[in-house]
């Protein structure tokens, strides 16, 4: 690799090629901006080509997709990391973008990670069952801004999705499905002697519409239905002519994270299709 170091700049041609969780990673363009110095910069462009989205999910991928393309210019200094550009792929059928990545305190075990992600046209069956929640048909979309993930675990974000009527698919959700919405949702299953004829007789549920969107912020999380009406918030909303509701009756629900993720780890238990 030739190298130029003029004064307060150092120059590396040609590319550094490497892995990341088995996709192609080709550094190239390095450029470092005092490079002896604590305020140190360093600028690239990033190309990642076929990052396997199950690799990163850990001993229990959830995760079923890929995703690559190009960041340039990526700027790094001893406390930021920024890139432009968008990295692009598949996420259980649908398409997925990933846009202002960010990394805070880059060399240090406590970095923090941002990101906005969109998706699109996800398929819900594949995506229910990878998470066990349920059966859910049908496709959604929609975004998570200003996500930031620090130790692993996500301590920012505002998630808001939205199924999509798609030409030729169904749209059914499964008593388990509703089950768990409303747990995660309100912290309380279904329960009642109509819950228990519906199980003996309805497997599924059609739906016109499901809507929700969430929010971390100092460790406070959020769910609202975006579905209103005649004052009634819906996270699922019934067709004219048969179905079940999911009803946020708490709007103004606020819990600490970490309930919430013991409300998803009892959702998640027992994985099933």
């Amino acid at each position: 690799m030739p190298a130029v170091l003029v004064p307060n700049h150092l120059y590396l041609g040609g590319a550094i090629d490497t892995s990341l969780f088995g996709a192609k990673l080709s550094l190239r363009r390095i450029q470092v901006d005092e490079p002896l110095s604590p305020g140190f910069r360093i600028i690239m462009a990033a190309q990642l080509d076929g990052l396997d989205l199950a690799r990163i999910s850990g001993e229990n991928p959830m995760l079923k997709g890929h995703l690559g393309g190009l960041l340039d210019p990526v700027a790094i200094g001893r406390d930021q990391m920024t890139a432009t550009g968008e990295l692009t792929g598949v996420l259980f059928g649908g398409r997925l973008d990933v846009r202002n990545v960010t990394v805070e305190r880059p060399f240090k075990t406590g970095r923090e990670i941002g990101a906005d992600v969109n998706v699109s046209l996800i398929d819900l069956e594949r995506f229910s069952e990878a998470l066990g929640i349920g059966r859910i048909t049908g496709r959604i979309s929609g975004s998570v801004e200003g996500l930031r993930v620090a130790y692993g675990q996500p301590v920012a974000f505002h998630l808001k999705m939205e199924s999509v009527s798609t030409k030729g698919v169904s749209q059914s959700v499964s008593l388990k499905a509703v089950n768990s919405i409303s747990l995660v949702s309100t912290g309380s299953a279904l329960s009642g002697m109509g819950v228990s004829m519906m199980t003996t007789f309805f497997k599924k549920f059609p739906y016109e519409k499901i809507g929700f969107e969430s929010g971390l912020k100092n460790d406070v999380f959020t769910v609202r239905g975006i579905i209103q009406e005649d004052g009634v918030e819906y996270l699922v909303k019934r067709r004219l002519f048969g179905g079940i509701n999911v009803i946020n009756r708490n709007p103004d629900n606020r819990i600490g994270f970490s309930d919430m993720v013991e409300r998803a780890k009892r959702v998640t238990s027992e994985r099933s299709k």
